[in-house]
């Protein structure tokens, strides 16, 4: 069994940003995407990919944006991902650009993989996604595909464009028609995204943003990566369903693609149980809830699924070995 693909917010935020400015609903669609809106407050937290690639097509549907990738992604750079763009657009090349993507894309999207093959004149930027035939995985891939070609372009120059582009999926006549791709070869129906470009263009550097677009990016704030084994992916996946009402075996069991039975053997086999992960979820929910005075334990109880006060007293002690009122005023909240 698999670890859930998870994504950090920061990848919806770039989608967020162009729906706003067309005057989409983005609460509306982000709720039915099991993604509370308060999460992204902190862009840095995850969620499971389906969630982020479900939100995308609800989004797109809802308002009629069949190319909504390319739309995000022209309007965007690295520069947008938070402190993991930052770390690329940091490279001074566009090979250590690349290679770092490659190296390092886990750190924020644990369902993708990114690969660079050079041959001989010419050079194979792949980028393949985990399930890449759910909800929304056209949109993702296509902002995708923006931001390779974006990076490329800073390097090479505004007039370039690549010199072939391989996609998965059907033919796509409107893609064609984009300014963008006319006399680029297209190849459909390929089992991963793939750009080719001259080699050559590696060694070049890549030219920093405009001072007016830097202004406009977001603060970058703190960042954790998402979990890569199947009991903190798990945990993560809790975590970003808590304010969308709690989170149960069932939840955890549809995220995985499998059944509770299974998923129970499974992490009986690694030592643990879903009642432990749902567990951990909610105690690292409550370490930040419990830091806020104005918050009451029981509305804390409440809010992370709890039946009352002492349910939640007694699961959070089984991990802290204190009652939450004894861990608030411990890390220095309260009388």
């Amino acid at each position: 069994m698999k670890p859930v693909p998870l994504v950090q917010l920061w990848a919806l935020v770039p989608f967020l940003r162009f729906l706003r400015e067309i005057g989409a609903p983005v609460e509306r669609w982000l709720e039915a995407s099991r993604i509370h809106p308060d999460l992204l407050l902190t862009p840095s937290r995850v969620v499971p990919l389906a969630f982020a690639t479900e939100f995308a097509e609800r989004a797109a549907r809802a308002e009629g944006a069949e190319t909504l990738g390319i739309d995000v992604g022209r309007r965007s750079a690295a520069e947008d991902l938070g402190p993991w763009g930052r770390r690329l657009a940091a490279c001074p090349t566009l090979y250590e650009r690349a290679r770092t993507s490659c190296e390092r894309i886990s750190e924020f999207n644990t369902g993708e993989s990114i690969g660079l093959e050079v041959d001989g004149a010419w050079v194979r930027l792949r980028e393949r996604v985990e399930g890449a035939h759910g909800p929304g995985w056209r949109h993702a891939q296509d902002f995708t595909l923006m931001l390779i070609l974006e990076a490329v372009r800073r390097a090479a120059g505004d007039g370039w464009k690549p010199s072939a582009i391989f996609l998965p999926g059907p033919r796509r006549t409107r893609f064609e028609r984009d300014e963008l791709f006319q006399e680029v070869k297209i190849v459909y129906e390929s089992p991963e995204l793939q750009v080719v470009f001259p080699a050559a263009l590696l060694a070049r550097p890549v030219v920093g943003l405009p001072a007016a677009r830097a202004r406009q990016m977001p603060a970058a704030g703190a960042t954790s990566a998402p979990a890569q084994d199947l009991v903190g992916s798990l945990e993560d996946s809790a975590m970003a369903l808590l304010p969308c009402g709690g989170a149960s075996a069932h939840d955890l069991a549809e995220i995985a693609h499998t059944s509770v039975r299974s998923l129970q053997r499974r992490l009986r086999e690694q030592g643990t149980s879903l009642r432990s992960v749902l567990d951990h979820a909610r105690f690292r929910a409550a370490e930040q809830y419990l830091r806020d005075p104005a918050a009451e334990v029981t509305d804390i109880a409440l809010d992370l699924g709890y039946g009352d006060s002492t349910a939640f007293a007694r699961a959070f002690r089984r991990i802290a070995g204190v009652s939450p009122t004894t861990y608030r005023r411990a890390v220095g909240v309260g009388p």
